[in-house]
């Protein structure tokens, strides 16, 4: 059941109700659901990945494997047309890959073209160890194991909320809708552990219509990890592979939204992966993004940021130089690195350089283009907010002491407020059954002028997970609830 807590409640709850211009409008609870992160919005709806509470019964696991082998099926059926001519074209696509470099190096590439998942790829899974029998440690802070129903809640224009289970025992890992919000595709965990320990990767990519909450699209995809992305004209679905001996190892596919096929290009490239809390908010590194209005795509590598055309691969231009997050611009070819470097991809040059943010602890851990490009909002590790001058190269802090300094934050449709997560003052945590996650709240900015505005607190029992904003509301996920603010 989903219902809305009274008002009364709210009032004792230790939320803080006087910060403009976000007021709270409603906690909801959803019925055997918890930890809902991670977020994703569009201009007039939020979406959150969910766990269950109830364990499923060994009839409702039956019925997942069946479900996950048709799917299996179906994509092979659609994509190659047979399970002998999906084998056919891997034995040439690995030809492909070792003529054209680095055989020894990514010779699993012909091992992960979705949507299969090779006989090697996923035999555990298929041979019953869907829900694994694994012990939740004390105070880890990923749900895994045995989880129960997993799925998207989505939140509508009006702040209603709807469930959109996706499976048993697979934790959503990434969210995002297309522009427009037209549709929303999100990437479960399908993987586990084998009998001596290695990590079995893979992946349940689905494609949400989010009006009518039902599923369109659905691939199994041997070796898939927690990034998903739209193009900026929608034109394609991008999600990131990783090497299953190798975790450097990485890959971005593409999925043509127009017939909803997956085209046959690879981008094969070595990363890291980086993974912590930012006072308190959970985060993970960035692999790509599309660039270039989607024409091309930026990919974090070991040695900098590549920009690639996805139309054959080439190179517009490299940025040395390691970055853990970097942000892409929407209306021109620019890029804006964690060491606080701005650059041009067509123009390959650097247009703005921030001084003393070269080296890990200094530099920005997110960044977001904002005001059709004419200025960047950055968040250094340590330090204040900073609002960066595209043309100028001229930077605004944020004034005050603990609350100006910077976090990972959520930022609004029209890009006029952004919303920090901070961790809390007394520095607790809270539990949910075996997860354990500092208390966090959130503290509200002006874009423009950086101007605090005020503070979103969480009840004492629960946390701030992550959130998304719509063009009238800030909705944030907590550990047992959702929390709607209204402007």
């Amino acid at each position: 059941m989903i219902r809305p807590i009274l008002w009364a409640m709210i009032l004792a709850s230790g939320i803080a109700l006087g910060a403009e211009p976000y007021k709270l409008e409603h906690m909801i609870k959803v019925g055997g659901s918890y930890f809902f992160t991670p977020a994703a919005g569009s201009a007039t709806m939020a979406a959150f990945g969910y766990v269950g509470k109830v364990r499923p019964t060994p009839r409702e696991i039956e019925a997942e494997r069946k479900r996950i082998r048709a799917v299996i099926e179906n994509g092979i059926v659609r994509e190659y047309g047979s399970w002998e001519n999906y084998k056919k074209q891997m034995e040439q696509v690995g030809k492909s890959v070792a003529h054209h470099a680095e055989k020894k190096k990514f010779d699993w590439a012909k091992k992960l073209m979705p949507p299969s998942l090779i006989e090697k790829a996923i035999p555990a899974l298929l041979g019953g160890a869907l829900i694994s029998a694994m012990a939740h440690p004390e105070n880890q802070s990923r749900p895994f194991g045995n989880l129960g129903e997993t799925g998207v809640v989505l939140v509508d224009a009006k702040g209603k909320v709807h469930k959109v289970p996706l499976g048993i025992d697979q934790p959503v890992r990434s969210l995002a809708f297309s522009p427009g919000g037209r549709y929303l595709a999100a990437l479960s965990d399908l993987g586990g552990k084998k009998k001596r320990g290695r990590r079995q990767i893979a992946g349940r990519l689905s494609v949400i219509d989010p009006k009518s909450r039902k599923v369109l699209h659905e691939w199994i995809l041997a070796y898939a990890v927690g990034e998903v992305r739209f193009s900026p004209d929608g034109r394609r679905l991008g999600f990131l592979l990783q090497d299953p001996d190798e975790p450097s190892r990485k890959a971005l596919r593409f999925i043509d939204t127009r017939n909803w096929r997956i085209e046959p290009r690879v981008f094969l490239f070595d990363s890291f992966d980086s993974r912590g809390t930012h006072f308190g908010k959970a985060y993970q590194n960035t692999h790509f993004r599309f660039c270039c209005g989607g024409k091309a795509v930026a990919l974090a590598t070991r040695r900098g940021i590549e920009c690639r055309r996805i139309s054959d691969g080439g190179i517009l231009y490299r940025m040395s130089g390691r970055s853990e997050s970097f942000a892409t611009a929407s209306k021109h070819p620019w890029i804006f690195d964690a060491q606080g470097r701005l650059f041009d991809c067509q123009a390959k040059s650097k247009r703005v350089e921030i001084p003393g943010h070269r080296g890990g602890v200094l530099n920005y851990v997110q960044a977001a283009f904002v005001d059709e490009d004419r200025a960047v909002i950055a968040a250094p590790r340590l330090g204040p907010l900073e609002r960066i001058d595209t043309q100028k190269g001229s930077v605004r802090r944020a004034q005050g002491r603990g609350r100006a300094r910077g976090g990972l934050f959520i930022l609004t449709p029209k890009g006029r407020y952004l919303a920090v997560f901070r961790s809390l003052p007394e520095a607790a945590s809270v539990r949910c059954g075996p997860l354990r996650r500092p208390r966090v709240g959130l503290h509200l900015f002006e874009t423009r002028s950086l101007r605090y505005l005020g503070a979103l607190r969480p009840p004492s029992e629960d946390t701030f997970l992550d959130g998304a904003a719509t063009e009238s509301r800030i909705i944030v996920g907590g550990m047992r609830r959702l929390y709607l603010f209204r402007r």
